[in-house]
């Protein structure tokens, strides 16, 4: 049997680590966190990942050295670890129908969900037509959300939480963490908001989920003029 040691390296606001944590802590995988400062990045992190992006994943499996990158590509390595799964289990394997049907998901809605903290709430300039726009959208993601269920309840022909909920949670982490800043936006969608509060309800999700006054924080400094600033260390420099 192969021994397989995990260190996954990560900045614990960044919502692209967070996915790779809350599939780890679903799983309740052994592994070394390693948080990195990704305005001054070590030698070790940049020889994993030259291009000092987060998150990343070392596996040393029987003396041999493996690097992933990538949130997607590592949270499916991860969930193929022994355990639970978030993809369906056909017959004592995961369904690659209903893979296939989570990936497409997970393809079409994690780079559209993504833009809008970029095109929407860290733009100042932000204009009514890309709010109504915005607001379309999380329609979109209200009704896939009805009556609070798992996104692909309606696709899956039941209420089972996926990896396309994992993946698409850390996102709209942010959208709530954000809504104080904007008065009556997110009130017409409850559905979604049920689905939200019964995520973060969970226990795994706990163990990692970015306290709401370090999100604001990042929110801030993410308006703010001139050149992207990388995430920095420690943490509680965001308080």
């Amino acid at each position: 049997m192969s021994y397989e040691k995990l260190e996954l390296a990560v900045h614990t606001l960044c919502p692209y680590s967070q996915r790779a944590l809350y599939v780890a802590s679903f799983k309740s995988l052994k592994f070394d966190l390693v948080e990195v400062d990704l305005s001054n990045p070590s030698k070790w992190f940049l020889e994993i990942n030259p291009l000092c992006e987060a998150p990343a994943l070392k596996v040393t499996r029987n003396g041999q050295i493996y690097k992933l990158t990538e949130s997607l590509n590592i949270s499916e390595y991860l969930n193929s670890l022994p355990g639970r799964s978030l993809y369906p289990i056909y017959y004592g394997k995961i369904d690659s129908l209903e893979k296939g049907i989570i990936d497409i998901f997970i393809k079409n809605h994690l780079n559209t969900a993504g833009s809008y903290l970029y095109n929407f709430f860290y733009n100042k300039s932000a204009t009514k037509e890309q709010t109504e726009e915005f607001r379309n959208y999380l329609n979109i993601l209200n009704i896939m959300t009805e009556n609070g269920y798992y996104f692909l309840h309606k696709t899956l022909y039941r209420n089972e939480m996926t990896m396309a909920d994992v993946m698409i949670y850390p996102i709209i982490e942010r959208y709530f963490a954000y809504k104080d800043f904007y008065q009556g936006l997110f009130e017409p969608y409850t559905h979604l908001l049920s689905w939200y509060n019964h995520m973060s309800s969970e226990s795994w999700i706990q163990t990692y989920k970015a306290p709401i006054n370090r999100l604001q924080k990042v929110y801030h400094i993410r308006r703010e003029p001139g050149d992207y600033k990388p995430l920095v260390l420690p943490s509680s420099l965001y308080d």
